[in-house]
């Protein structure tokens, strides 16, 4: 079921009653949605994550209902599913007006029959359970061609981490799926009703290409960067496109690549490289520039740049190097190539 870092399975080492928290468990901002702006944030993410025109989508782990009751809004037919009889009926309370049904059952194996589902919504269900694998597989099992998997999870904790990574995840969807997506959501404070401090993310996997929103002609397919040492440019830009909600996609003897949407990144240490460092000074690409969630989100990560091979450029004008309107920051990796990221306005600034 869906649950708060403070509501964690076995962090006492016992069972969780969720029936006798099914009461108090909308007072978490997240649960509930009852503030507009956390409502409207899980809403508009829904949207992204799921089809765009209605289908069938299983909430497994339903909680109270409450993300189940936004994709019924948005048109979709809802099936949700909860061990607790206690939060089905509080589920089933939310969603009597809509085209849903809510079921009392193990999440890993969601009494659905032979019923077949475009979606499967899981948050912050998958990493309870006690083999996740086996349960992503019969998850895929019950999809139609085409359908996703919209996985939200985490890690929780710094002394005894707990949860699952999102690599780990993505190694996991790999073969079942020939996408993913993932989308880094600790930086939203508006999802959580608050900001925190640990790794909150969302993978979607899609069972085949979705061919139902085809690319803008003209827009971006890919860029290409030629590197010397493939080795050292993966160390530093492969943590930072991970960050920036990147998927590695391809791997291949000499080279790598990385997709977010549409368009994707690769880098290659192609034999016909000429010799000589990279000079973005020179005719040519100068650099590559990236959004970032917020100024919040641009700090930290200009902050753990260094640690993964990542020198500042300007740093005595950060963050308006680029100018006062904008809040970005400069980095330079170990072989020359640089990169822009800049912050996505705060809400209300």
């Amino acid at each position: 079921m869906s649950f708060d870092v403070g509501n964690r399975a076995g962090d006492d080492g016992l069972a969780i009653d969720w029936d006798a928290r099914a009461a108090a468990f909308d007072d978490e901002p997240d649960h509930g949605l009852r503030d507009p702006s956390v409502r409207a944030a899980w809403a508009d993410r829904l949207t992204a994550w799921l089809q765009d025109t209605p289908g069938d989508v299983l909430d497994v782990g339903c909680g109270t209902g409450s993300l189940a009751l936004l994709a019924a809004e948005q048109g979709h037919r809802v099936t949700a599913v909860d061990l607790s009889p206690e939060m089905a009926t509080r589920a089933r309370a939310k969603l009597t007006a809509h085209d849903a049904r809510v079921l009392v059952g193990d999440a890993a194996r969601p009494p659905v029959g032979d019923h077949r589902f475009d979606a499967i919504l899981a948050r912050h269900v998958l990493w309870t359970l006690p083999d996740p694998d086996a349960v992503l597989r019969h998850w895929h099992t019950l999809l139609r061609p085409g359908g996703r998997l919209v996985l939200i999870e985490g890690v929780w904790g710094t002394v005894s981490p707990v949860g699952i990574p999102a690599p780990t995840l993505i190694r996991s969807l790999t073969p079942l799926v020939p996408h993913t997506h993932t989308e880094r959501l600790s930086g939203d404070a508006r999802l959580w009703g608050r900001a925190v401090d640990d790794e909150r993310y969302v993978v979607v996997g899609t069972t085949e290409r979705d061919v139902r929103r085809p690319p803008l002609p003209g827009a971006l397919h890919h860029v290409e960067l030629w590197v010397p040492d493939l080795k050292a440019a993966e160390a530093s830009w492969g943590w930072l496109l991970g960050e920036l909600g990147h998927v590695r996609e391809q791997v291949w003897e000499r080279g790598r690549s990385w997709r977010r949407g549409d368009a994707y990144l690769v880098l290659e240490e192609s034999p016909d490289l000429r010799q000589g460092p990279h000079e973005r000074r020179a005719p040519g690409m100068n650099h590559l520039a990236f959004h970032v969630a917020d100024r919040a989100e641009l700090d930290r990560l200009v902050a753990l740049a260094p640690g993964h091979g990542w020198s500042p450029l300007y740093a005595d004008r950060y963050p308006h190097a680029g100018g006062e309107a904008q809040y970005a920051a400069y980095l330079e990796d170990t072989q020359g190539y640089e990169v822009e990221l800049v912050a996505l306005p705060d809400a209300g600034a």
